[in-house]
């Protein structure tokens, strides 16, 4: 079976979280949405290296995913 790529940027936030329930790959959306900003947050305010803010985001993106399904 062959997956179309997601317009992530067709969907809001919201919509985006209701079809990640049926399918993980809309989960992406919000990632990629937010990566970058919460990267720079947490860059800002904490002393972290870059391994170590990529550590904080995976597990960030993880608790958003336990908390959402």
């Amino acid at each position: 079976m062959v997956k179309t790529k997601i317009n992530c940027s067709e969907f809001s936030d919201s919509e985006i979280i209701s079809k990640s329930l049926e399918d993980l790959d809309y989960f992406r959306c919000i990632y990629e949405r937010y990566k970058k900003k919460l990267k720079n947050y947490i860059k800002k305010i904490s002393g972290f290296n870059n391994d170590e803010i990529e550590d904080i985001l995976q597990n960030a993106f993880i608790n958003i995913w336990k908390n959402i399904n």
